[in-house]
């Protein structure tokens, strides 16, 4: 009876090793989100631009934000498939009276 039941516990014993062997190999697809801007570009940015020209240079920003109208936040984030490299930029432009007042970058 022992020899019948080793007999049934063998595949069962292979495809959990088989299992455990794979895991270890899946692979993990990095994340992106957001709007990627190159520190350039923001650096061209002036004071008096008005709304479209940061929207023509930046594009249209990630978050429109109804209780803060006078400003622009670029968020971007990126991660690694195995985790080991994350970097995150934000970039918040002002404006004041439909004017770039500040620039703010956020590492």
């Amino acid at each position: 009876m022992l020899q019948g039941q080793q007999q049934h516990a063998l595949p069962l014993l292979s495809a959990l090793v088989v299992t455990l062997v794979l895991s270890g190999c899946i692979y993990k697809l990095s994340t992106r989100q957001g709007n990627f801007i190159e520190n350039v570009k923001v650096d061209q940015v002036e004071l008096g631009w008005t709304h479209d020209q940061v929207v023509y240079l930046l594009g249209s920003p990630m978050i429109e934000d109804p209780f803060h109208q006078d400003q622009y936040d670029y968020v971007y984030y990126f991660r690694s498939g195995d985790g080991k490299e994350t970097y995150r930029n934000r970039v918040t432009i002002h404006f004041n009276d439909d004017k770039v007042a500040r620039v703010e970058r956020h590492y």
